[in-house]
């Protein structure tokens, strides 16, 4: 996908900028982390939400960035031995096992805050607006959205419970599907959308949030084969349903139709 690539080589560009190399360890860690090889997808939808509206200036990459940043802080605190204790994300050592524990801590939190201090400073964005995107990612990322998708999935881990398709799909969407509708919410923020439009893109995210995780389900081989064939299936509409909602905005949203159709053939 060449606007996802184009769009992510902007992203890491920006990323040396807010965070410099050899400044210190924290700082090495956090950087450790954000080119550990992410697709840079929620970046890239905030970025070309944004400009269905014509809005590309600064203030879209640096809100891109402040996404990227919790995202990032989300997979640090994940991987955690008091958490899911995973040594390695995205084939190299997680945080905690490159650095230590308490430098992936802070290393998480100082990305979290570092979203935040970014929102807070753009310099094209209206001072309501700053403050509606800092509520949209606060509560993507808070107790009633990221926090409260791990914690329920914790739960589950240490009771040795097996979680019903309901129960999947609500921690799917907290720990998933949240920070995706954060993302597009944010472009629309950033193009001062119509509440019409705003509506149909976020229908859009919740869509996209489901089929990505099936998506991701049968990557890592969570479906029992003899229902990859339905699952497949469950992508395909979401993908189809989605590429109506763009219809709407027709080849302004060209991009987001390319990303969308990609959950077919990946």
């Amino acid at each position: 996908m060449f606007e996802l690539k184009k769009v992510a080589k902007i992203i890491d560009r920006k990323i040396n900028q807010l965070i410099p190399e050899n400044k210190n360890v924290l700082g090495d860690a956090m950087r450790y982390c954000l080119f550990s090889g992410g697709k840079r997808l929620r970046p890239f939808l905030v970025i070309e939400t944004a400009k269905l509206f014509n809005i590309e200036n600064e203030d879209i990459y640096e809100a891109a960035c402040a996404v990227e940043f919790l995202h990032n802080y989300t997979l640090i605190h994940d991987d955690l031995p008091v958490m899911d204790n995973d040594d390695y994300r995205r084939g190299q050592l997680s945080c905690h096992k490159k650095y230590n524990e308490a430098t992936a801590i802070l290393a998480g939190d100082a990305l979290l805050t570092l979203s935040f201090e970014i929102l807070s400073s753009l310099r094209n964005t209206s001072s309501e607006n700053k403050c509606e995107l800092i509520k949209a990612l606060s509560q993507a990322a808070g107790y009633q959205g990221l926090c409260l998708g791990q914690d329920m999935d914790l739960k589950f881990e240490k009771s040795g419970k097996l979680k019903n398709t309901k129960q999947a799909k609500e921690i799917n969407k907290l720990k998933t599907g949240k920070l995706f509708t954060a993302s597009i919410e944010m472009g629309c923020i950033l193009g001062n959308a119509h509440k019409k439009n705003k509506n149909l893109l976020l229908q859009f995210a919740e869509n996209f949030g489901q089929a990505f995780q099936l998506r991701d389900d049968i990557i890592d081989k969570e479906i029992q084969p003899a229902k990859v064939a339905l699952v497949n299936n469950d992508i395909k509409k979401l993908v189809d349903l989605n590429n109506e909602l763009l219809y709407n905005f027709k080849d302004k949203a060209k991009s987001l139709v390319e990303l969308n159709s990609f959950l077919l053939t990946n």
